[in-house]
C-alpha cells in the first residue's frame, strides 16, 4: 500500500475534529456570566457594606450582612488563595494609609470630641474593605479569560449599572425615558473606570482602600 501524498494528508488535517489550541481559545461564556452575576449577587446581599454612600445602616442589619460578607470572603479566600494574597500584598501605595488619622482628626473635630466615633469608623472600615475586596476578585476572574482593556470596560460598566440599578441611584421617573438611563450608564462607566483602572494597574487594594476610607471618614 502506497503512502498517502500530501493533498490528502491536508485534507485530514483540515477534518472535524477541532485542535487543542481552537479549544483553548475559546470563551466560556457560561462561566464568565456566572461569575459577573454572583458578584451582582454578593452586592444585593450586602447592601449596607456595598454602598458608597457615607450614611450607616441599623446596627443589626449590618451585623447580619456582615456575617454574610466574612461568610463569603472566607470562601473566596479558601478557593483562591493566592489572589487574596495578592490582593493585600504589600505596595509602595500603603503609605496613603497615613491620610486616615488625619481624617479621623478632622471628622472627631467637626463631630466633636464626646460623641462616639469608633463604632462607625470600625464598620466604614469593614464596608470599604469587602467592596474592594470583592470588586479585585471579580477583575482577576475576569482576566482568566479576557485582556486588560476588556477586563477594564467590563468591571467599570458592572460597577456603574450597580451603582445606578443596585444601589438605589434610580427613580421610577427616570425608568420612562431609555435614552437617558443609556447616557447615565455611559457616564457611569467612564467614571468608574478610574477605580477599575487603579486596581488593574496596582494588582492590590491598597489605593483604593486608602482613599475610600478617607473619603468615607470625612462623611461619616
Amino acid at each position: 500500500m502506497s503512502a498517502p501524498r500530501g493533498d490528502e494528508l491536508s485534507r485530514v488535517g483540515h477534518g472535524s475534529v477541532p485542535s487543542a489550541d481552537g479549544n483553548r481559545t475559546r470563551k466560556p461564556w457560561l462561566r464568565i456570566a456566572a461569575v459577573m452575576i454572583a458578584w451582582v449577587a454578593a452586592q444585593q446581599l450586602t447592601p449596607a457594606l456595598s454602598s458608597f454612600g457615607g450614611e450607616l445602616a441599623q446596627t443589626e442589619a449590618l451585623l447580619f450582612q456582615g456575617c454574610i460578607a466574612a461568610g463569603m470572603a472566607l470562601a473566596l479566600t479558601l478557593a483562591y488563595p493566592n489572589d487574596a494574597r495578592a490582593l493585600f500584598a504589600y505596595s509602595r501605595a500603603m503609605w496613603l494609609y497615613l491620610l486616615v488619622p488625619i481624617a479621623v482628626v478632622v471628622l472627631v473635630i467637626r463631630v466633636g470630641p464626646g460623641v462616639d466615633v469608633l463604632e462607625p469608623l470600625g464598620w466604614v472600615a469593614a464596608a470599604v474593605v469587602w467592596r474592594w475586596f470583592l470588586f479585585g476578585m471579580l477583575q482577576r476572574r475576569l482576566s482568566e479569560w479576557f485582556p486588560p482593556g476588556t477586563v477594564l470596560l467590563t468591571s467599570a460598566a458592572l460597577l456603574a449599572s450597580w451603582l445606578y440599578f443596585g444601589a438605589g441611584m434610580i427613580s421610577a421617573d427616570v425608568l420612562r425615558f431609555p435614552f437617558a438611563i443609556l447616557i447615565a450608564l455611559l457616564v457611569g462607566t467612564l467614571i468608574t473606570s478610574i477605580p477599575s483602572g487603579i486596581m488593574l494597574v496596582q494588582k492590590n487594594v491598597h489605593v483604593l482602600v486608602a482613599l475610600n476610607l478617607v473619603a468615607s471618614t470625612l462623611i461619616v
